[in-house]
């Protein structure tokens, strides 16, 4: 149970990080 947490946790991390970069990249999509 504990392993699935984490990976949630971790995948919300991921996607927060990856939303960032693609405003970096793309300003004028947003």
């Amino acid at each position: 149970m504990q392993l699935t947490i984490a990976g949630m946790k971790q995948a919300v991390v991921t996607t927060r990080i990856f939303q960032r970069d693609r405003q970096a990249f793309m300003p004028e999509e947003h």
